[in-house]
């Protein structure tokens, strides 16, 4: 288990063995390592603690036996990508997906999901729309435009997870299941350095591959993302807002239509044509200007991406109830975690015996004498006695 942790996590931090051993300061050889990975040699406790270190992870963490199996459901890529960068997405998208799971457990937020249970086949692509109006029906989304996407989807333990762009990694999805088979987490990935359309349209499309049942001989990335278009702008509100046949459309509403839905122009005229409300001359008409404009790959009214702070807030709670270190904490939200004084000194107290408590109390009310003595009204409120719990 030793061996296939650590190739795990070292693949997921995107390290070569040979980083590696310049991270530990190359207190081992590259030689020795690898018989690491290979089951070949243990480490010495010396050497495992270093190991951690270099990886930023416990050492208990890397004996852990697996207790969640992780799938691919799907993984876009560029044609280009190597097969060391596509080892080193799916395995970063893999630990990503355990640290949300810790979490969870951690905060006592685990549950099993149970959305994929309405999950229904889709024999041709237009029968995506129903799939579509039924999560939306299932997650008590009603028809309106979702405002945060990456919220709604965490809240239903959909993560959302980003790629450097260097990696030109497209997207991804995968799900984690328990030892009886049930999903309890879903995975969906989109890259960096794109407009918050875009990327609201890739975690919508990626969503797709996960819920759909798709039969044989139907294009599966098309299902997907009219999927994602119809999850996003359900076909009762666009017809609502747009018209169920148009003739013309102008470039204004366009933009406007773009703001209210969060989908790009471009992914607009597809819906629109998808619906059948515009014609597939008049959507080419529209695909030519946006290209002679240079607003195919970035429109001048661009959205900035959407932020999460699912895994910010639960790695505080976990860190305020004194479940993790600060240190933990940051490695399983991936992020810096800034605590103020006044956070620390709060759990520090709550944790002191009785004695100790009323001291630093005692001492924290002193501070505070200045601050509040030409306040009559708290003078006037602070005359009863106060009782310890």
């Amino acid at each position: 288990m030793l061996a296939e942790r650590l190739k795990e996590v070292r693949l997921a931090r995107g390290l070569t063995q040979e980083a590696l051993i310049e991270k530990m300061n190359g207190v081992i050889t590259k030689q020795a390592y690898s018989k690491y990975e290979r089951a070949k040699a243990e480490p010495s406790p010396g050497i495992l603690v270093k190991l951690s270190e270099a990886l930023d992870i416990k050492v208990a963490n890397l004996y852990e036996e697996p207790e969640w199996n992780i799938s691919f459901i799907a993984f876009r890529k560029i044609a280009s990508v190597g097969k060391k960068e596509q080892v080193y997405i799916r395995n970063y998208m893999k630990e990503a997906l355990l640290n949300r799971i810790r979490l969870q457990e951690l905060t006592n937020s685990l549950k099993e999901i149970d959305f994929l249970q309405d999950r229904r086949p889709v024999k041709k692509l237009v029968d995506v729309e129903g799939c579509a109006e039924k999560l939306r029906e299932n997650w008590n989304l009603g028809s309106d435009p979702i405002r945060d996407l990456r919220e709604v989807l965490e809240d239903h333990s959909v993560f959302t997870f980003e790629f450097d762009t260097r990696n030109r990694i497209d997207g991804g999805s995968l799900l984690a299941k328990d030892q009886s088979d049930n999903v309890i987490a879903v995975g969906v990935c989109s890259r960096t350095g794109i407009c918050g359309e875009r990327q609201r349209l890739n975690y919508a499309h990626e969503l797709g591959h996960v819920f759909l049942d798709i039969d044989e001989g139907v294009d599966e990335e098309k299902a997907a993302m009219r999927f994602g278009a119809a999850f996003l702008a359900p076909e009762d509100t666009v017809k609502s807002e747009v018209g169920t046949r148009r003739t013309n459309i102008t470039y204004e509403e366009l933009s406007l239509l773009k703001g209210k839905f969060g989908i790009s122009k471009s992914a607009l005229l597809f819906r629109l044509y998808d619906l059948g409300i515009i014609t597939e001359s008049h959507r080419n008409y529209w695909f030519r200007f946006l290209k002679m404009n240079n607003e195919w790959k970035k429109a001048p009214d661009e959205s900035a991406p959407e932020t999460s702070d699912w895994a910010k807030q639960h790695a505080f709670r976990a860190y305020a109830e004194g479940l993790v270190t600060l240190e933990e904490a940051e490695r399983l939200s991936g992020s810096k975690l800034k605590i103020r004084e006044e956070s620390s000194n709060i759990r520090n107290i709550m944790k002191s015996p009785p004695e100790e408590r009323r001291k630093l109390m005692a001492e924290s009310a002193e501070r505070l004498v200045d601050y509040y003595e030409d306040d009559e009204k708290w003078r006037d409120f602070q005359g009863g006695k106060l009782a310890e719990y």
